[in-house]
């Protein structure tokens, strides 16, 4: 646009790839957002992953995987802030919603990287919309890079809504991923604790292994085993998915 300010647009579409009962074509629209960056970080309006999900690191999933984000997030119509690093290290991000028939009321971000380690801290508000009221959400997550080794932790918290049409719940996970030449190996675990009646509370192991073909290409095998601790509903259920990306 002028020097030092440049202006981006996304737009991101996706189809069933797998179901061609349930795809009629690349018509289901993901993300899709406008705005300028420069010096003063980045300022962008449209639909995106809110600043909050910074704290998904465990998201390392193609298909399945260990799901965070608990927090009642709203991707569209949002106004969004990224600062430049500052404070050596430190980003800050803000994500305020323009729509008024949603139960989320924005998000708060903070995360910091230095040499191998990168910590975020993150918040969700909720808000009242028709009779339905969201918990607040907090999470911190954390990696450290060892060698060829990362690892992985990541807890989440939210409150109950004020008028208890949403639920209180926790959740905690940790993960290590492992690099071997081409070949990336990772392990994981994680637990999703309710606090409202008729909902068990679930363990969860991941196992991804994933192989790339270049730099533009890779295939992936991951398994997802889904457990209810107390077990009295039988809800358990294992998933395993193959897959391969290109990457243009």
């Amino acid at each position: 646009v002028s020097e030092g300010l440049t202006a981006f647009a996304k737009a991101e579409f996706e189809f069933a790839a797998d179901n061609k009962k349930e795809s009629s074509g690349i018509n289901k629209l993901d993300e899709a957002y406008i705005g300028v960056k420069g010096d003063f970080g980045s300022v962008q309006v449209g639909s995106d992953d809110t600043v909050y999900e910074w704290v998904d690191m465990l998201d390392t999933y193609e298909a399945v995987g260990l799901a965070g984000e608990i927090a009642s997030l709203q991707e569209g119509d949002n106004l969004q802030y990224v600062s430049p690093k500052i404070a050596d290290g430190i980003t800050i991000g803000l994500t305020a919603p323009f729509d008024s028939d949603s139960t989320f009321g924005g998000a708060l971000a903070a995360k910091y990287a230095m040499d191998n380690l990168k910590v975020v801290l993150a918040y969700a508000m909720g808000r009242e919309e028709k009779g339905k009221e969201a918990g607040d959400a907090i999470g911190l997550a954390a990696s450290l890079e060892i060698d060829d080794l990362t690892l992985i932790a990541q807890y989440e918290t939210k409150s109950e809504g004020v008028s208890n049409s949403d639920d209180a719940e926790d959740f905690w996970g940790l993960q290590g991923v492992y690099s071997m030449g081409q070949n990336t190996f990772s392990l994981g675990y994680s637990m999703n604790s309710y606090d409202f009646a008729n909902a068990e509370d679930q363990s969860n192991i991941y196992v991804q292994a994933l192989h790339n073909l270049s730099d533009n290409a890779y295939v992936y095998l991951e398994y997802l085993a889904q457990t209810d601790i107390e077990g009295t509903k039988d809800n358990d259920l294992d998933t395993l998915a193959i897959g391969a990306t290109y990457k243009f």
